[in-house]
């Protein structure tokens, strides 16, 4: 159950690059990109993520390494385009398999996720996510049951939109605790590209901002994770190209 709260724990993800030689006519396929966190004089401290896309931009694999030594490998198959099926695989310290497990979701003609199934090492169905959106395809629900604890978890989506259309602010809210509700905040570079993201606790403080810079072909180079806990952390990306 520790390994399957990680999985959850995978947030969405912005990409970056390195410097290719600069022809507006061409189209950039991202092959790989990988996230490190580097010290305040840019030295690596250590590597976050590493993905790698094939040609249609589709994740094949996702390697997450923890700070602690352990890492989680996600290997994906899209050969189907309404079921994506995903093996993920936890390694202790010591780069020894602990477990594996099968997260298999469907999708519908948009391609987003209608519902997501956790099946853990004994072949035991673990947790069942469900998915719900606007007519714009904004997630407005998430409702997520564990099948051991028999614990159903809903959250809810609110938003609000700035006078270009984009997402100005994110509430979120859950059954749990409906009092609880984390605010995220967004501010734009332009159109598409978001510079800052803002995100408040249920108190009203800053519990953590997100700055992004980007590099001329519009894809995010570096991060600044600011919390009152840990300060200020940085991270960059590096990308190779098709």
């Amino acid at each position: 159950m520790k390994n399957l709260v990680l999985l959850v724990l995978f947030v969405f993800v912005f990409v970056a690059c390195q410097q290719p030689t600069s022809n507006p006519e061409v189209t950039y396929l991202i092959h790989t990109v990988t996230k490190y966190q580097v010290d305040n004089d840019g030295k690596i401290v250590r590597k976050v993520f590493y993905k790698e896309l094939d040609r249609d931009q589709n994740l094949i694999l996702e390697v997450s390494f923890l700070p602690d030594g352990k890492k989680i490998e996600l290997q994906a198959n899209n050969s189907n385009s309404n079921v994506k099926t995903e093996v993920i695989k936890f390694y202790n310290a010591q780069n020894i398999l602990d477990s594996q497990n099968v997260k298999i979701s469907y999708l519908n003609s948009n391609g987003k996720i209608l519902q997501t199934i956790f099946i853990d090492s004994k072949g035991d169905t673990a947790k069942i996510i469900h998915f719900a959106y606007d007519s714009s395809g904004n997630l407005i629900m998430q409702k997520e049951l564990s099948t051991r604890q028999k614990i159903e978890i809903r959250t809810d989506f609110i938003y609000e939109f700035n006078p270009n259309g984009n997402i100005a602010k994110i509430t979120l809210s859950n059954n749990l605790n409906p009092e609880k509700r984390i605010v995220e905040q967004f501010e734009y570079l332009n159109e598409t590209q978001t510079i800052r993201k803002i995100v408040i606790d249920e108190s009203k403080k800053t519990k953590e901002v997100i700055n992004f810079k980007y590099n001329y072909l519009g894809l995010i180079i570096e991060e600044e994770h600011i919390t009152p806990e840990e300060g200020t952390i940085k991270f960059i990306y590096k990308y190779t190209f098709y």
